[in-house]
């Protein structure tokens, strides 16, 4: 029997029962090559600079090494001569030195000579074969990057619990790091229930229908940044619901859809109640009254309903965040101010999640019932209305939370 808690109560209960993985993994760097597999992932650790970057000081200019102070009296009409005696590109050895009245012919991105100061810029002189006349003065270091001036060895560059953005994985690059621990990332078993449910693909015969929750889910999951790991329908048996749930319990987080309303055949509470214990059954919204959730052996259980609309509402609701802070992502649920386009009123006394479409800065509902999925669909997100409210008026500004 259902004993509906408040939206709040259900989503405290959630936040209090999910930890963040504690599990970790190594990443090596020929799975970045390959793979590309660090992109978004979890630091586990911080991660320390071993060498200096650059790691030797540079021109960060095409032009001349020079000692600077040969530079000094340069004019357009009174240029300085210098003799060229080398040539150093990017990736070649530095390992050269000059006196006063010499230069070295550098590129960007190239080692610096020991000995010079500064770089012309080539706009700036005239090469006469070994020759070099220099029409403007420089300053001490003008156009030289300095060793570790990106980074320096033995710094942290970055923290445990960042996430791996391209800009960070670029620094990982930079430092020449081998390897690094992660965070896993969190396994979602998924499967719906029901004699009525047939696989997509499948003849479908009279009084079935296609699975589309289990499908969505699998969205959520993804877009969680979790791996969602689909399983076979349970029919309505409580044995099978049984099997499929301990196969299930594999993995980190179990989602079921179906199974959790009231009704004769819905069996969901029963077996979870008979191998855990079931943390709340029922939640004064709409759509998604009968929304389950609780824990089987140490593992969350979520109980959607089967209606696909409500089941991909609350997958947004109470899913996408439980599963974010799981992974060790952040969340935060994206709004806009839109006015309404026409009158809404709530007949209901439950707290109403209505879809909406946005045009032209307007918000218009498109909610039909809960076991339409377009409700979902055609609406670009969706707005509340509290208990406590039952009306929203025509041009009335409404916060739209985005899907």
């Amino acid at each position: 029997m259902l004993s509906p808690v408040s939206l709040d109560k259900a989503q405290k209960i959630i936040n209090e029962n999910i930890v963040p993985v504690k599990k970790t993994e190594i990443l090596k760097v020929k799975d970045m090559v390959k793979f590309n597999v660090w992109t978004d992932r979890v630091l586990a650790t911080n991660v320390s600079a071993g060498i200096d970057v650059p790691s030797f000081e540079k021109a960060t200019m095409d032009g001349y090494a020079v000692k600077f102070e040969d530079t000094l009296k340069a004019t357009p009409e009174n240029p300085v001569n210098l003799r060229l005696i080398a040539s150093i590109f990017a990736g070649n050895d530095g390992n050269f030195k000059i006196k006063s009245g010499e230069c070295i012919y550098v590129t960007t991105g190239s080692m610096l000579p020991a000995s010079a100061s500064a770089v012309v810029m080539v706009e700036y002189t005239k090469r006469d074969s070994d020759n070099i006349k220099i029409f403007k003065p420089v300053t001490l270091r003008e156009n030289t990057g300095k060793k570790g001036e990106d980074i320096k060895k033995d710094e942290d560059v970055l923290k445990k619990g960042e996430i791996l953005t391209p800009a960070k994985t670029g620094v990982l690059a930079a430092i020449g790091i081998k390897e690094t621990e992660v965070y896993s990332i969190p396994k979602v078993a998924i499967f719906g229930t029901g004699n009525e449910i047939v696989d997509a693909g499948k003849d479908l015969m009279p009084g079935k229908i296609y699975d589309v929750n289990s499908w969505t889910i699998a969205c959520v999951v993804k877009k969680a940044g979790c791996i969602p790991v689909r399983h076979k329908t349970a029919k309505d048996k409580e044995e099978i619901l049984k099997k499929r749930l301990n196969e299930a319990l594999a993995y980190d987080v179990v989602v079921i859809s179906g199974g959790s309303s009231a009704g004769e055949k819905d069996l969901l509470s029963d077996v979870i109640e008979s191998s855990g214990k079931i943390l709340f059954h029922g939640v004064n919204i709409k759509p998604g009254k009968p929304t389950l959730f609780g824990n089987v052996n140490g593992k969350p259980v979520f109980g959607m309903p089967g209606n696909p609309a409500a089941c991909l509402m609350n997958a947004y609701v109470f899913l996408l965040p439980a599963l974010r802070k799981m992974a060790h992502l952040p969340f935060e649920r994206k709004k806009v101010k839109a006015k309404m386009s026409e009158k809404l009123n709530s007949k209901s006394d439950r707290h109403l999640f209505v879809t909406v479409k946005l045009e032209n800065g307007c918000a218009k509902a498109v909610y039909k019932t809960s076991g339409a999925i377009t409700s979902m669909s055609s609406a670009d997100g969706f707005i509340e209305v509290p208990t406590d409210k039952k009306v929203i008026e025509k041009d009335e500004e409404a916060d739209v939370y985005l899907f």
